[in-house]
């Protein structure tokens, strides 16, 4: 189009799944589409509302002439804070592919690993104390330098102020020393223990454990078990997790292919949680990015 529709604002309500897409994209690639199609199919009684960046921006703004280091990023992790704290709801990161309906409660997060807290899967009522906390923050906390500075850098210390006594550290966690060594990943994905499973909580916040929305540490060579196929890996991680998301990390797996036809984990997690996607991709592109 050579300039962009009109359309009537809706805003979301508190059972609305929201993402963002900061990039001024006009378009979404096989994980973005998937990340959505995914969310929908998993809630059909719920609104899925996807808020995108104009791809027409008015560059002579002053504000658009600051080049930031981490610009899409600033904005994405503003945006759900604002969003979140005006008009409470579910937000999901667009590299957030949903493998099971959402837990059915308000207000809960998960964890990275054992001392970081993410901010990819957010949900919290209207109003929240914790949003609130966010965004009041965000002027003091914001550093053109790094990437996380209002994101999960910001959302940590928040947490440990509003619960001191009982949000720590938490030990319960598990990585791949080699995520080539085929016994140790068939431990790994078939490691079902009870603290994995055990959230934490911080008041009227729930705190899920990294296995639920993070079942594959990207920061780790086990990001590569998501894209390797011949080994079975897919049917095997979606028999044994019990994760409600996976979180691809597009910063760190965005260069990582999985060829189509094969059975890797991401190739198996599009096929039965993103058909419409999965075959769109299959049928013209090959292969998974």
């Amino acid at each position: 189009m050579d300039t962009p529709s009109k359309l009537k604002w809706r805003p979301p309500k508190e059972d609305t799944i929201i993402f963002t897409q900061t990039s001024c994209g006009l378009d979404f690639d096989g994980r973005q589409a998937c990340a959505v199609e995914s969310a929908a199919r998993h809630h059909g009684n719920r609104s899925v509302i996807v808020y995108v960046t104009a791809p027409f921006i008015d560059m002579s703004h002053p504000l658009i002439k600051v080049k930031f280091n981490h610009q899409c990023i600033f904005i994405s992790d503003a945006c759900r804070t604002e969003i979140l704290r005006k008009y409470g709801g579910t937000y999901l990161d667009l590299d957030a592919l949903t493998l099971r309906p959402l837990p059915n409660r308000t207000n809960y997060l998960g964890r990275l690993n054992s001392q970081s807290i993410n901010n990819a899967v957010l949900s919290l009522v209207k109003g929240h104390p914790l949003s609130q906390t966010l965004a009041n923050s965000i002027p003091e906390a914001f550093d053109p330098f790094n990437g996380t500075s209002i994101g999960p850098s910001l959302l940590y210390p928040a947490l440990r102020d509003m619960c001191p006594g009982n949000l720590t550290n938490s030990t319960h966690t598990r990585s791949l020393s080699d995520a080539f060594n085929e016994d140790e990943v068939s431990a790994y994905l078939e490691d079902t223990s009870p603290y994995l499973q055990t959230p934490e909580t911080c008041s009227d916040l729930t705190v899920f454990p990294q296995k639920m929305f993070y079942p594959i540490n990207c920061k780790t060579g086990e990001r590569f078990l998501l894209f390797l196929g011949g080994h079975g890996y897919g049917e095997k991680f979606l028999r044994f997790s019990k994760a409600y998301i996976l979180h691809l990390s597009n910063s760190l797996t965005e260069q990582n292919i999985a060829q189509t036809g094969g059975d890797s984990i991401l190739e198996e997690v599009m096929r039965r949680n993103c058909p419409d996607v999965h075959h769109y991709v299959r049928t013209n592109v090959g292969h998974l990015r």
